[in-house]
C-alpha cells in the first residue's frame, strides 16, 4: 500500500494535527514517517538502556528510527544496516552517522542450520525499514533468540524464512500508519 503518492492531497480536517511548533514545511513533512515509527516502536517492551537495536535500512522511515530510537526511547547502541552502498556514503556524509553493510543474499542462504544460525543471533529488537525481502530475511537472521522483530518496511510479496522465527521463538509483529502518533511525533 503506497502512500498519496502525488505532491497534492485535499484531506478531511479530522485527519490534521496542529503545528504548535511552528515548524518548517520540510520538517513537518517528515512528520508522517516518525509517527509510523513511534507507533510500532512504543509497542516493544523493554526498548531503553540496556536493550541494544539493530535498524535495517537507511531511508527516510530507518532515520526516524534512529533518531527516535536514541532520543526518545533512550537506546545508546543502535546499528544501522543499509544495502545501498551510495545511500551509505550519504548518510554517513550528511549526518555523521556509521551505517554498515546489509550481508549479501548469498551471505543470508548461507545461515542454516542451528550453528549457523546461532553465530548470527544478535540483536534483542530489530526494526526492518527496508520493505525488501533481503531487509525482512535480515531481519529474521541477526534477530536473537526471543528476540523481536518489528516490520515498517513494506514489500510486497516476499519469499521469508519462517525456519528463523520458529528455530529463535521470534516475535514479529507489523505496523503501519501513526494516526494518534503525530502529537509525540511533532
Amino acid at each position: 500500500v503506497d502512500g498519496f503518492s502525488v505532491r497534492r492531497r485535499t484531506v478531511h480536517q479530522r485527519h490534521l494535527y496542529p503545528d504548535e511548533y511552528g515548524l518548517s514545511p520540510g520538517t513537518l513533512a517528515l512528520t508522517e514517517f516518525f509517527a509510523v515509527v513511534h507507533r510500532g516502536l512504543r509497542r516493544i517492551p523493554g526498548l531503553g538502556p540496556t536493550t541494544p537495536v539493530l535498524v535495517i535500512g537507511a531511508g527516510a522511515l530507518g532515520l526516524a528510527a534512529l533518531a527516535l530510537l536514541t532520543r526518545r526511547f533512550g537506546v545508546p547502541e543502535v546499528t544501522l544496516l543499509e544495502a545501498d552502498p551510495a545511500k551509505r556514503a550519504l548518510v554517513a556524509a550528511r549526518l555523521g552517522v556509521e551505517v554498515a553493510a546489509a550481508p549479501s543474499t548469498a551471505e543470508l542462504d548461507a545461515i542454516r542450520g542451528y550453528r549457523a544460525v546461532a553465530e548470527h543471533a544478535r540483536y534483542p529488537v530489530v526494526v526492518e525499514c527496508s520493505g525488501s525481502a533481503a531487509g525482512m530475511n535480515t531481519a529474521l537472521a541477526l534477530a536473537d533468540f526471543g528476540g523481536t522483530v518489528l516490520w515498517l518496511g513494506l514489500a510486497a510479496s516476499s519469499v521469508l524464512r519462517p525456519d528463523l522465527v520458529v528455530t529463535k521463538g521470534l516475535t514479529v509483529r507489523g505496523s503501519i500508519g501513526g494516526t494518534g502518533d503525530f502529537p509525540a511525533a511533532l
